[in-house]
């Protein structure tokens, strides 16, 4: 004997819930998502005069967690600087130029970040040091005849560009530059 299936969905149609869902995602910027659904339980029961049918359905909890990776910074290169490399001479004119002290703090909740670091040259003992920005621009830092002559480059990635800030009375002063060189003399 058949069974009304119209019956039987009709005890069925309290169980099953359609979802439906779409997220976008990259390997950049994952999406967290957490889903729990409650387990039920229900019965059916369908008779009829020849036979008698019993259906026990359940759903089991399901849960996803993914976590968000952070965001991938920009960062400014040092390495976007010419630095003096010296020369040959005994002792010598031009002197070699160091940065240290790289560091990036993110800005806002952005990718981009604010970079900074010092830009240094010596000279041997008994000499005075000498910097140049681009060729032609001293630094503040020069004043004094100092043996090392040390200033701080920032620069935001926002534009790509390091530049030179120095504090004078007060005052703050940057200039954008793409090189320093650095000469020596007793």
């Amino acid at each position: 004997m058949l069974i009304p299936l119209a019956i039987l969905f009709s005890q069925l149609s309290g169980i099953f819930y359609p979802v439906e869902a779409c997220l976008a995602t990259s390997p950049s910027q994952p999406v967290t998502v957490t889903s729990t659904e409650t387990p039920t339980t229900s019965s059916v029961t369908i008779s009829t005069t020849a036979s008698t049918t019993s259906s026990t359905t359940s759903a089991s909890t399901t849960s996803a967690t993914t976590t968000e990776a952070p965001p991938v910074l920009r960062t400014c290169s040092p390495t976007a600087i010419t630095y003096g490399a010296g020369d040959d001479l005994n002792p010598q004119l031009s002197i070699k130029v160091d940065y240290t002290g790289l560091t990036s703090t993110q800005i806002g909740d952005t990718a981009d970040t604010t970079s900074t670091m010092t830009v240094t040259c010596s000279a041997i003992d008994g000499y005075s040091a000498y910097m140049l920005l681009d060729g032609n621009t001293p630094p503040a830092e020069n004043q004094g005849n100092p043996q090392t002559v040390s200033i701080t480059a920032v620069c935001s990635s926002v534009d790509m560009i390091w530049n030179y800030v120095v504090e004078v009375n007060g005052q703050t002063f940057t200039r954008a530059f793409t090189s320093v060189n650095c000469n020596q003399a007793p």
